[in-house]
């Protein structure tokens, strides 16, 4: 019997942890894989290198090196922003016409203005390691679809 992959999709604003968890849950190099539309931006010296008239081409390689470790990872660790259903789609899409296990974590702020708890967005800044603009987070946190599964899967200039 032919066992596929399993597609984990870490959703959330920037500095919430999606790194972290990706890594925690891709341990194993020969079997596992992370992967972030960021990692487009490491150079191989390790420095952090972010263009934002080059996002477009870090996303399409963020999905080619999905696709292309879903064939021979037990398990693919997508860990972007995926504020929107429409990001998401194309790996959806992909995973769900190849017969892949797909998980979607979503770890949002877990901010809560009523109880105080989880993270504010000026803490989310604090810890973000891509320097990202406060008003960029705030932003981020704003388009933030919760309920992904029942939201439009178009892109935005589609609608």
């Amino acid at each position: 019997m032919d066992t596929k992959s399993t597609l984990i999709l870490i959703r959330g604003v920037s500095g919430v942890g999606k790194t972290t968890l990706a890594h925690s849950l891709a341990t194993d190099p020969t079997k596992s894989f992370a992967i972030a539309a960021d990692d487009y931006f490491t150079r191989t010296t390790g420095v952090y290198d972010f263009r934002p008239s080059l996002l477009p081409a870090a996303h399409r390689w963020c999905l080619v090196e999905t696709k292309n470790h879903l064939s021979f990872c037990d398990k693919v660790v997508v860990h972007n922003t995926f504020t929107c259903r429409w990001e998401m789609e194309p790996y959806l899409a992909f995973a769900g016409q190849n017969g892949h296990k797909i998980i979607v974590i979503d770890l949002f702020t877990g901010y809560n203005p009523t109880t105080g708890t989880g993270y504010t967005p000026t803490e989310l800044h604090a810890r973000c390691t891509h320097g990202v603009p406060l008003a960029g987070i705030q932003a981020q946190i704003d388009r933030y679809e919760l309920d992904w599964r029942n939201a439009d899967p178009r892109p935005y200039w589609e609608r």
